[in-house]
């Protein structure tokens, strides 16, 4: 349909649709010096603005979750390991907010000065990514010291427990090694700056090291002790699991971005004939999927391509699966809410959605499993694949 007739649909003005077509709200191709809109464009378009007519709280009543932080000012600090799993189900492709309240959170039960570092992609750097200390004045000072101060990942005590692989623990430290790392141009800042005592956790992605969380003591006389060591190590375990899981939302969402970008190039080659399925199976084995499994399927939620890794985790062969419903696959009590996410994907009102969800191996058990999906869509707003990238579940997705 032309622009006019869509928007006597839509019951607006013709300028208003045309506002929403430059927009990028309402899909549209340009033919020509006019403009043509399918009716999948605007039924999306409809469904899309329904969508933020919502109170922005009704999802947190459906699914039950409120807010899981506990007032400022308690000290507790299960309620703070409590806090922490709370929001690591929500940690998707960055871990920072999570790295930002751990290190709130830490000054507030162990103290002093808390700092998070990364180790850099060569490995040779401590890269800091969140701190904190309570004294206003010896969080300015810190914050100035890791700004100019460039740690290597050898260095210093972080350095011993990056080298040794695990937590390193002194509760007693001589001012005399105390002044010597701090940075010359701040060697005046000393007794502001100074550390008694320290702990020093080792982050992990896997196997691999890949940062440490730091507590120092800035004051004398309050030295850690080992319920203080065991506490910050439960901390670092919390940080590791955000840091793994942003790792693998990215890998998932890069592979899930790659699949829906060669899906969609073909769908458009192919002109409205039918695709081989030959040749949508080879759109799957040209993406990186270390870790992974790719899953095409129509919009009938039949499969049309599977990868070897994604057919593995079932059980299966992947010759097996093609031409199965992955509503079949699906645990009964996930079958509900994994039925709502597809029609929604379906009709438009999605394009991305990322969930957890239980699928059934061929032996009978229930798989844990994260599924990143999208829809794969012509220029002109139409559906007609709807692609996925799974990996093993470490947390729900919501």
């Amino acid at each position: 349909m032309n622009l006019k007739t869509a928007a006597r649909q839509l019951g607006v003005h013709y300028q208003t649709a045309y506002k929403w077509v430059r927009s990028g709200e309402l899909i549209a191709v340009k033919v020509g010096l006019s403009y043509e809109i399918s009716e999948a464009a605007l039924e999306r378009f409809l469904l899309d603005r329904e969508a933020q007519k919502r109170v922005p709280t009704e999802a947190l009543e459906r699914n039950g979750h409120g807010s899981a932080l506990t007032p400022l000012g308690v000290a507790d600090r299960e309620h703070v390991l409590a806090e922490l799993d709370a929001m690591l189900p929500y940690v998707s492709v960055d871990a920072r907010a999570l790295f930002d309240h751990l290190v709130w959170r830490a000054t507030e039960t162990i103290g002093d000065s808390v700092v998070l570092r990364l180790l850099s992609e060569d490995r040779r750097w401590s890269e800091p990514v969140a701190f904190g200390h309570p004294d206003p004045a010896k969080h300015v000072i810190m914050g100035a010291i890791l700004a100019r101060h460039l740690q290597r990942a050898d260095e210093g005590f972080a350095g011993r427990a990056l080298a040794e692989e695990r937590t390193f623990f002194m509760p007693q430290v001589s001012q005399r090694a105390a002044r010597r790392g701090v940075p010359s141009e701040f060697v005046q800042y000393f007794d502001l700056a100074s550390v008694y005592s320290v702990i020093v956790g080792v982050l992990r992605r896997g196997d691999e090291p890949a940062g440490t969380l730091t507590v120092h003591r800035t004051q004398p006389g309050a030295p850690y002790n080992r319920d203080d060591v065991a506490y910050l190590e439960q901390l670092a375990a919390r940080a590791s699991s955000a840091l793994s899981r942003a790792d693998l939302f990215e890998r998932a969402w890069r592979a899930r971005a790659d699949l829906k970008a060669r899906i969609e190039s073909l769908v458009v080659a192919a002109g409205g004939r039918p695709i081989d399925a030959a040749q949508l199976t080879r759109q799957l084995t040209d993406v990186d999927d270390r870790g992974l499994g790719l899953v095409l399927t129509d919009l009938g939620h039949r499969v049309v391509a599977i990868s070897v890794r994604a057919a593995a985790s079932l059980g299966y062969e992947p010759g097996e699966l093609v031409g199965m419903s992955c509503l079949e696959l699906t645990a009964p009590e996930d079958l509900p809410d994994e039925k709502e996410h597809l029609a929604r994907m379906v009709r438009g009102e999605l394009d991305y959605c990322d969930v957890s969800v239980r699928k059934l191996h061929r032996d009978g058990r229930a798989v844990p499993l994260a599924v990143h999906r999208a829809v794969a869509r012509t220029p002109d707003g139409t559906p007609h694949f709807v692609v996925a990238a799974l990996r093993p579940d470490c947390g729900s997705v919501h």
